[in-house]
Protein backbone atom coordinates (compact mmCIF):
# COMPACT_ATOMS: atom_id res chain seq x y z
CA UNK A 1 0.00 0.00 0.00
CA UNK A 2 1.37 3.57 -0.82
CA UNK A 3 1.56 5.67 1.84
CA UNK A 4 2.40 9.17 2.12
CA UNK A 5 4.01 9.70 5.58
CA UNK A 6 4.44 13.46 7.36
CA UNK A 7 6.10 13.25 10.15
CA UNK A 8 5.09 15.89 12.36
CA UNK A 9 5.44 15.81 15.94
CA UNK A 10 1.44 15.66 17.45
CA UNK A 11 1.72 15.19 21.23
CA UNK A 12 0.82 11.11 20.44
CA UNK A 13 -1.86 11.54 18.44
CA UNK A 14 -2.18 10.10 14.77
CA UNK A 15 -3.78 11.54 12.07
CA UNK A 16 -4.99 8.56 9.50
CA UNK A 17 -6.49 8.88 6.16
CA UNK A 18 -7.83 5.88 3.73
CA UNK A 19 -8.13 7.30 0.23
CA UNK A 20 -9.67 5.78 -2.47
CA UNK A 21 -9.64 6.34 -6.29
CA UNK A 22 -13.08 7.54 -7.50
CA UNK A 23 -11.76 6.31 -10.67
CA UNK A 24 -12.60 3.10 -9.96
CA UNK A 25 -16.99 4.13 -10.76
CA UNK A 26 -18.69 5.30 -13.72
CA UNK A 27 -18.90 8.72 -13.91
CA UNK A 28 -22.78 8.44 -13.67
CA UNK A 29 -22.05 6.89 -10.25
CA UNK A 30 -20.30 9.85 -9.12
CA UNK A 31 -23.64 11.38 -7.29
CA UNK A 32 -23.85 7.85 -5.21
CA UNK A 33 -20.36 8.40 -4.13
CA UNK A 34 -20.95 11.74 -2.45
CA UNK A 35 -24.68 10.08 -1.22
CA UNK A 36 -22.33 7.53 0.38
CA UNK A 37 -20.19 9.82 2.28
CA UNK A 38 -23.32 10.63 4.00
CA UNK A 39 -24.31 7.61 4.84
CA UNK A 40 -21.31 5.93 5.97
CA UNK A 41 -20.98 5.82 9.98
CA UNK A 42 -24.73 7.36 10.30
CA UNK A 43 -26.48 3.72 9.43
CA UNK A 44 -26.14 0.76 11.54
CA UNK A 45 -23.13 -2.03 10.65
CA UNK A 46 -22.94 -5.80 11.75
CA UNK A 47 -21.91 -5.74 14.79
CA UNK A 48 -23.22 -2.09 16.02
CA UNK A 49 -26.27 0.09 15.89
CA UNK A 50 -26.10 3.39 14.51
CA UNK A 51 -26.02 5.12 17.58
CA UNK A 52 -23.89 2.63 19.68
CA UNK A 53 -21.23 3.15 16.68
CA UNK A 54 -21.19 7.04 17.63
CA UNK A 55 -20.37 6.01 21.07
CA UNK A 56 -18.04 3.78 20.43
CA UNK A 57 -16.33 6.28 18.01
CA UNK A 58 -16.29 9.36 20.55
CA UNK A 59 -15.01 7.23 24.09
CA UNK A 60 -11.76 5.91 21.95
CA UNK A 61 -10.60 8.76 19.25
CA UNK A 62 -11.29 11.94 17.88
CA UNK A 63 -13.94 10.59 14.87
CA UNK A 64 -14.15 9.43 12.43
CA UNK A 65 -15.57 10.76 9.31
CA UNK A 66 -15.75 10.72 5.35
CA UNK A 67 -15.86 13.09 2.47
CA UNK A 68 -14.87 13.18 -0.96
CA UNK A 69 -11.58 14.89 -2.01
CA UNK A 70 -9.32 15.92 -5.33
CA UNK A 71 -5.99 16.41 -5.81
CA UNK A 72 -5.08 19.10 -8.59
CA UNK A 73 -2.29 18.26 -10.73
CA UNK A 74 0.84 20.92 -10.45
CA UNK A 75 1.38 20.63 -14.01
CA UNK A 76 -2.07 20.49 -15.51
CA UNK A 77 -4.89 22.35 -13.82
CA UNK A 78 -7.27 20.69 -15.75
CA UNK A 79 -6.11 17.24 -14.16
CA UNK A 80 -6.99 16.44 -11.09
CA UNK A 81 -7.18 12.94 -8.72
CA UNK A 82 -10.59 12.55 -7.18
CA UNK A 83 -10.38 10.63 -3.94
CA UNK A 84 -12.90 9.23 -1.38
CA UNK A 85 -11.56 9.84 2.28
CA UNK A 86 -11.96 7.97 5.51
CA UNK A 87 -10.60 10.08 8.71
CA UNK A 88 -9.38 8.65 11.92
CA UNK A 89 -8.02 10.85 15.06
CA UNK A 90 -6.23 8.63 17.63
CA UNK A 91 -3.79 8.46 20.19
CA UNK A 92 -1.42 6.01 18.64
CA UNK A 93 -1.79 3.04 20.92
CA UNK A 94 -5.03 3.38 19.36
CA UNK A 95 -4.28 2.96 16.48
CA UNK A 96 -5.83 -0.40 15.40
CA UNK A 97 -8.88 0.79 16.78
CA UNK A 98 -8.91 3.40 14.10
CA UNK A 99 -8.88 0.60 11.13
CA UNK A 100 -11.20 -1.53 13.07
CA UNK A 101 -13.87 1.18 12.82
CA UNK A 102 -12.77 2.04 9.37
CA UNK A 103 -13.28 -1.73 8.07
CA UNK A 104 -16.46 -2.13 10.03
CA UNK A 105 -18.01 1.05 8.50
CA UNK A 106 -16.66 0.52 4.67
CA UNK A 107 -17.36 -3.00 4.61
CA UNK A 108 -20.04 -4.05 7.05
CA UNK A 109 -22.50 -0.94 7.48
CA UNK A 110 -26.33 -1.94 6.74
CA UNK A 111 -27.18 0.38 3.50
CA UNK A 112 -30.07 -1.34 2.55
CA UNK A 113 -32.07 -0.37 5.80
CA UNK A 114 -34.82 1.76 4.33
CA UNK A 115 -36.05 3.31 7.55
CA UNK A 116 -33.03 4.79 8.31
CA UNK A 117 -32.13 5.43 4.74
CA UNK A 118 -34.75 7.23 4.71
CA UNK A 119 -34.06 9.29 7.78
CA UNK A 120 -30.63 10.22 6.14
CA UNK A 121 -31.94 11.63 2.99
CA UNK A 122 -34.26 13.83 4.70
CA UNK A 123 -31.61 15.03 7.05
CA UNK A 124 -29.41 15.26 4.19
CA UNK A 125 -31.76 17.49 2.01
CA UNK A 126 -32.21 19.65 4.60
CA UNK A 127 -28.70 20.62 5.24
CA UNK A 128 -27.94 21.01 1.55
CA UNK A 129 -31.05 23.59 1.12
CA UNK A 130 -29.79 25.75 4.39
CA UNK A 131 -25.65 25.43 3.09
CA UNK A 132 -26.98 26.77 -0.45
CA UNK A 133 -29.12 29.56 0.85
CA UNK A 134 -26.42 30.40 3.94
CA UNK A 135 -23.75 30.29 0.92
CA UNK A 136 -25.54 30.71 -2.55
CA UNK A 137 -22.64 33.23 -3.96
CA UNK A 138 -20.21 30.35 -3.56
CA UNK A 139 -22.70 27.38 -4.73
CA UNK A 140 -23.59 30.01 -7.51
CA UNK A 141 -19.69 30.53 -8.56
CA UNK A 142 -19.03 26.81 -8.27
CA UNK A 143 -22.01 26.21 -10.35
CA UNK A 144 -20.90 28.78 -13.13
CA UNK A 145 -17.65 27.04 -12.79
CA UNK A 146 -18.82 23.35 -13.27
CA UNK A 147 -19.15 24.87 -17.22
CA UNK A 148 -15.55 25.00 -17.76
CA UNK A 149 -13.54 23.49 -15.05
CA UNK A 150 -13.51 19.74 -14.77
CA UNK A 151 -12.77 20.12 -11.09
CA UNK A 152 -15.16 22.11 -10.45
CA UNK A 153 -17.68 20.07 -12.39
CA UNK A 154 -16.19 17.39 -10.25
CA UNK A 155 -17.42 19.24 -6.87
CA UNK A 156 -20.78 20.38 -8.54
CA UNK A 157 -21.82 16.20 -8.93
CA UNK A 158 -20.68 15.08 -5.26
CA UNK A 159 -21.65 18.26 -3.22
CA UNK A 160 -22.93 21.37 -4.94
CA UNK A 161 -26.28 22.44 -6.67
CA UNK A 162 -25.54 18.88 -8.96
CA UNK A 163 -25.45 17.00 -6.45
CA UNK A 164 -28.72 18.60 -4.20
CA UNK A 165 -30.77 18.37 -7.90
CA UNK A 166 -30.17 14.59 -7.17
CA UNK A 167 -31.00 14.67 -3.93
CA UNK A 168 -34.34 16.26 -5.06
CA UNK A 169 -34.79 13.73 -7.49
CA UNK A 170 -34.27 10.55 -4.85
CA UNK A 171 -35.81 12.08 -2.24
CA UNK A 172 -39.00 12.72 -4.61
CA UNK A 173 -38.94 9.05 -6.35
CA UNK A 174 -38.60 7.38 -2.43
CA UNK A 175 -42.02 8.85 -1.59
CA UNK A 176 -43.42 7.86 -5.25
CA UNK A 177 -42.16 4.85 -5.69
CA UNK A 178 -42.26 1.35 -3.61
CA UNK A 179 -38.87 -0.17 -2.99
CA UNK A 180 -37.05 2.45 -4.54
CA UNK A 181 -34.73 3.00 -1.00
CA UNK A 182 -34.31 -0.89 -1.54
CA UNK A 183 -32.68 -0.20 -5.09
CA UNK A 184 -30.98 2.68 -3.57
CA UNK A 185 -29.59 1.13 -0.62
CA UNK A 186 -28.19 -2.00 -3.10
CA UNK A 187 -26.99 0.46 -5.57
CA UNK A 188 -24.88 2.16 -2.92
CA UNK A 189 -23.75 -1.48 -1.80
CA UNK A 190 -22.62 -2.02 -5.59
CA UNK A 191 -20.69 1.71 -5.74
CA UNK A 192 -18.80 0.66 -1.81
CA UNK A 193 -17.60 -2.56 -2.75
CA UNK A 194 -16.17 -1.19 -6.17
CA UNK A 195 -14.63 1.51 -4.61
CA UNK A 196 -13.37 -0.04 -0.81
CA UNK A 197 -10.54 -2.25 -2.54
CA UNK A 198 -6.89 -3.18 -1.77
CA UNK A 199 -5.60 -2.66 -4.81
CA UNK A 200 -7.72 1.21 -4.79
CA UNK A 201 -6.18 1.87 -1.56
CA UNK A 202 -3.55 4.94 -1.07
CA UNK A 203 -3.17 5.88 3.01
CA UNK A 204 -1.90 9.31 4.54
CA UNK A 205 -0.80 9.23 7.96
CA UNK A 206 0.52 12.32 9.85
CA UNK A 207 2.55 11.20 13.77
CA UNK A 208 6.13 10.92 14.16
CA UNK A 209 8.22 8.28 14.29
CA UNK A 210 6.79 6.24 16.96
CA UNK A 211 3.27 6.55 15.52
CA UNK A 212 4.08 5.29 12.05
CA UNK A 213 5.93 2.26 13.87
CA UNK A 214 2.58 0.96 14.67
CA UNK A 215 1.00 1.88 11.18
CA UNK A 216 2.58 -1.58 9.22
CA UNK A 217 1.07 -4.09 11.05
CA UNK A 218 -2.61 -2.11 11.47
CA UNK A 219 -2.39 -1.56 7.63
CA UNK A 220 -1.39 -5.03 6.95
CA UNK A 221 -4.71 -6.06 8.86
CA UNK A 222 -6.75 -3.65 7.08
CA UNK A 223 -5.63 -4.63 3.76
CA UNK A 224 -6.69 -8.14 4.22
CA UNK A 225 -10.09 -8.23 5.06
CA UNK A 226 -10.30 -5.41 1.65
CA UNK A 227 -11.60 -7.28 -1.75
CA UNK A 228 -8.71 -7.35 -4.07
CA UNK A 229 -10.82 -5.33 -6.76
CA UNK A 230 -10.67 -5.29 -10.84
CA UNK A 231 -8.64 -2.81 -11.45
CA UNK A 232 -10.97 -1.18 -14.10
CA UNK A 233 -10.78 2.58 -14.57
CA UNK A 234 -13.38 5.57 -15.70
CA UNK A 235 -11.05 8.29 -16.18
CA UNK A 236 -13.90 11.20 -15.51
CA UNK A 237 -14.75 13.15 -18.75
CA UNK A 238 -15.47 16.39 -18.75
CA UNK A 239 -17.76 17.77 -21.00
Amino acid sequence: VKVLFHNIFTSGIGYVKVLFNTDRIPQEDMVYAGLLKVVLGAVSTKHYSYGELADEINLNSGGVNFSIVSYPSLEDPDQFTGMFAGTARVLYEKLDFAFEMLEEILLRSKLTDEKRLGEILDETMSRARMRLENSSHSSAAMRAASYYSPLSSFYDRTGGIGFYQFLEKITERCSKEEGYRLKLGKKLMEVAKTLFTASNMTVSYTADEEGYGRLPAALAAFKAVLPEGNGIRYPYEFK
